[in-house]
């Protein structure tokens, strides 16, 4: 029971510190996409799948 507080009061921390934050999710979508960073996040998504071992069917986006 003990640990169900815990986890319940770390979460309400949590969702304490999303609501304070200054930027929506939105603005930093915006940010992200007027950056033009889509291909360094397409890269790290990849290396990311490798490191959890996912395989992809077709290969990366764009590739043969």
């Amino acid at each position: 029971m003990k640990s169900k507080v815990e986890e319940d009061e770390a979460l309400a921390l949590a969702y304490g510190e999303m609501a304070d934050l200054d930027k929506s999710v939105d603005d930093e979508i915006e940010a992200a996409l007027k950056n033009g960073n889509t291909v360094t996040a397409s890269v790290n998504l990849l290396e990311l799948k490798k490191k959890m071992g996912i395989k992809m069917i077709n290969g990366p986006v764009g590739k043969s």
